[in-house]
């Protein structure tokens, strides 16, 4: 009988520890989420500062993995560049030299094509009258939004 309740005992022990390990958070061993998880983080973060909230007027300019080192000075001082529409994001997190990020850049379209026949003289249809670029840095295994800028039009 003892036998019998051994094996099982090891077979609970080791199907609580492989379930265990798959819940327990991921380790730091490099960049977790893709470029597509990250992308879709920053456009999260950014929706609310836009005035069209409509994800197809803005580009994704670039999406990579950066040593803080690199992009520290960009995200150190404050979120907002001129006058920038929605909520105020929080401050910034102080990015470390030695650690890695996603950054992720937007841009908005300059310009929409008509959709009828415009005079020659009509002004173009801005999708973003006010914010033009984002950046954001992202927590490689967390997701969390780090630190971001806007650029925004200066009146």
């Amino acid at each position: 009988m003892a036998m019998k309740s051994t094996g099982v005992y090891r077979a609970v022990l080791l199907a609580l520890a492989m379930l265990l390990a798959g819940c327990s958070p991921r380790e730091a061993t490099g960049n977790e989420l893709s470029a597509n998880d990250v992308e879709k983080i920053a456009w999260e973060a950014l929706e609310p500062n836009t005035s069209s909230h409509d994800r197809s007027n803005w580009k994704v300019v670039e999406v990579q993995s950066v040593q803080g080192a690199r992009v520290a000075e960009e995200f150190d001082s404050w979120v907002f560049y001129g006058y920038c529409p929605g909520p105020e994001p929080p401050r910034n997190r102080a990015v470390e030299a030695d650690q890695t990020y996603w950054l992720v850049r937007f841009e908005t379209l300059r310009a929409t094509p008509a959709v009828t026949p415009l005079s020659p003289t009509a002004p173009p249809a801005i999708p973003e009258p006010f914010l033009y670029q984002a950046g954001f840095l992202i927590h490689p295994n967390t997701g969390q939004v780090l630190a971001r800028y806007y650029h925004c039009v200066i009146y």
